[in-house]
């Protein structure tokens, strides 16, 4: 209870800079976990982004992270339909993306998409040492949709 108010508060207290978040779609296991997880990273993202290059996205874009490949695409056709976007004509090729390398990823209009190799357990332990590893990835990612930004590259 006192993490969910810990979120709370931090989500509602600090500065947006007028960005939107992402939405977020994870796995069922350990999900309240790992949405906190992506959600402080895409703000941490876009409030770098506001505050060093005055730059922000306001079309909505779905982060898909998980630790299940096999959930990844299912993830991404369910963020799709709730967004009203057209599916994929082919599913992310998450042999490339998820086997490959400790966190893969991936963005594309209007998503990017995140795997990482599944731990023994999701704990704070876990948690410490994939928090330093996914920002930095995420901004690359986040790059990318700063890209489709300026170029008015909407989907349909």
């Amino acid at each position: 209870m006192m993490r969910w108010l810990v979120c709370l508060v931090w989500l509602f207290a600090t500065p947006t800079y007028g960005q939107n978040a992402s939405l977020i779609f994870t796995d069922e296991d350990a999900k309240a976990l790992k949405t906190e997880m992506l959600a402080k990273a895409d703000k941490d993202v876009r409030v770098f982004f506001a505050e060093n290059f005055g730059r922000n996205i306001e079309n909505p874009i779905a982060l898909i992270g998980t630790s299940d490949p096999s959930l990844l695409n299912e993830h991404l056709f369910k963020a799709l339909k709730e967004m009203g976007r057209r599916q994929r004509p082919s599913p992310v090729d998450v042999g490339k993306l998820c086997y490959e390398k400790l966190i893969g990823a991936a963005a594309n209009r209007p998503y990017t998409v995140m795997c990482w190799l599944r731990p023994k357990a999701y704990d704070r332990r876990w948690l410490a040492s994939i928090e330093q590893r996914l920002p930095p990835i995420l901004a690359h990612e986040f790059t990318h949709q700063l890209q489709y930004h300026l170029a008015n590259d909407a989907p349909p």
